[in-house]
C-alpha cells in the first residue's frame, strides 16, 4: 500500500524530472483502511454460524440508498432487491463458506474473486433442489462510503457454472442467458482483460520510450479523473507526468501483473510489480552503481466503450531499491 508520510521536504525537487514529491494522503489512506475493513466485515458476516443474525447483519452493510448492479435484469437495484436476493442466499443456500481468493483494494474501491460451496435445500433463481451440493463463483467490486457502507456494487457471477451444475447442459444454457442479462452492458469480461495485457506491455516497451508513452496515453480518456495520485483529483496530465519521472529516473521499468486480473461491468482491477535499474535521481535518493529499483501497486479502473480509462483508482507503494 502507498505510504503518504508528513515529511518536511515536500518540495524536494526531482532532478530526472522537476516534479515535486508527492504529499501527504491521509484521506487515500482512509478510504482504504475502510474498503479493507468493509471487506472484511462482509467475509467474516457471510460466514457466520448464525444465519438470522448474520442477515439482518448483511443488509445493513449497505447504505439505504446503495446502488447495485447485478442483482436484477434491466435497471439498478435498491436495498429492496439487495433484501430478498439475500434472503435467498442465507436461508436457500446452506453449510457453505465464503472463500476470498483475491482482492484489490485502492481508496474507496475493493474488488474480490470468490468461490463458495453450498447446499441447496430450497429454491434459488427458480431452481428446487434438497441437499443439492453447488459452488458459486465471481467476482465483485464495491464502492464505499465515508461511514463504511457499501454505496456501489458490481457483481460478475459465473452463473453458467452454477447453473450448470443443478441443470446440467440445459442449465449452462440458462445460466448464460441469465448472466447476459445481469452481467452488465459495456465491456465484456474478456475485453477487460484484453486491455490490462495491453496497458502492462504498453508500460513496459523500454525499448522504445517515445512509443511506450503514446501507447500509454492513448489508453487514457482526456476526462480522466485520478485517485490516489495526490490529495486530491488529478487528470490525465499528471498521471503521465507521473509515469514521466518514473520512466526518467528507471528507464527500464518493466511493469508485470501479479496474480491475475479482474473484470466486469467495464471496470478492470489488477495488482503490479516493476523493477528497473535506476540511471537520476529518484525522490532524493541518487542512483548507485547497479541500484535496482522495485516499484509496487494496485489499480481499479472504469473503461469506457472505447477500452480508454475515464476513471482511476490506485494505491501504490513507495519506490524501494536494493543495491
Amino acid at each position: 500500500m502507498r505510504v503518504c508520510k508528513l515529511m518536511a521536504g515536500l518540495a524536494i525537487a526531482l532532478a530526472a524530472s522537476g516534479n515535486a514529491a508527492a504529499g501527504p494522503c491521509k484521506l487515500d489512506q482512509r478510504a482504504s483502511a475502510r474498503t479493507v475493513a468493509g471487506m472484511d466485515t462482509e467475509l467474516a458476516t457471510a460466514n457466520s454460524a448464525n444465519r438470522r443474525s448474520a442477515y439482518d447483519r448483511y443488509i445493513a452493510l449497505f447504505d439505504p440508498g446503495a446502488r447495485v448492479f447485478g442483482l436484477v435484469p434491466d435497471r439498478i437495484g435498491t436495498i429492496e432487491d439487495v433484501r430478498k436476493h439475500y434472503r435467498a442466499v442465507f436461508f436457500e443456500l446452506q453449510n457453505g463458506t465464503l472463500v476470498e481468493d483475491d482482492r484489490i483494494v485502492a481508496g474507496e474501491m475493493g474488488a474480490h474473486r470468490y468461490h463458495s460451496m453450498l447446499t441447496l435445500n430450497g429454491t434459488f433463481d427458480g431452481v428446487v433442489a434438497k441437499d443439492k451440493p453447488v459452488t458459486l463463483r465471481g467476482q465483485t467490486f464495491f464502492r464505499y462510503g465515508s461511514d463504511g457502507r457499501i454505496v456501489e456494487r458490481w457483481s460478475n457471477h459465473d452463473h453458467a457454472y452454477r447453473m450448470g451444475q443443478l441443470l446440467g447442459d440445459k442449465g449452462r444454457d440458462e445460466g448464460a442467458r441469465i448472466a447476459a442479462q445481469l452481467n452488465g452492458p459495456g465491456l465484456s469480461e474478456e475485453q477487460g482483460y484484453t486491455f490490462v495485457t495491453r496497458f502492462t506491455n504498453s508500460f513496459s516497451r523500454v525499448e522504445a520510450p517515445a512509443q511506450r508513452r503514446t501507447e500509454v496515453a492513448s489508453m487514457l480518456a482526456d476526462g480522466l479523473i485520478v485517485h490516489g495520485l495526490n490529495c486530491g483529483n488529478a487528470i490525465k496530465s499528471d498521471l503521465l507526468a507521473h509515469y514521466d519521472s518514473l520512466w526518467t529516473a528507471f528507464p527500464d521499468l518493466h511493469m508485470q501483473l501479479v496474480g491475475e486480473p479482474m473484470s466486469g461491468w467495464s471496470m478492470v482491477a489488477f495488482r503490479w510489480q516493476a523493477r528497473s535499474s535506476q540511471r537520476a535521481p529518484w525522490r532524493g535518493q541518487s542512483p548507485g552503481y547497479r541500484t535496482v529499483a522495485t516499484w509496487r501497486g494496485q489499480a481499479i479502473a472504469r473503461l469506457n466503450g472505447d477500452s480508454k480509462i475515464t476513471e482511476l483508482w490506485l494505491n501504490e507503494e513507495p519506490v524501494s531499491f536494493d543495491r
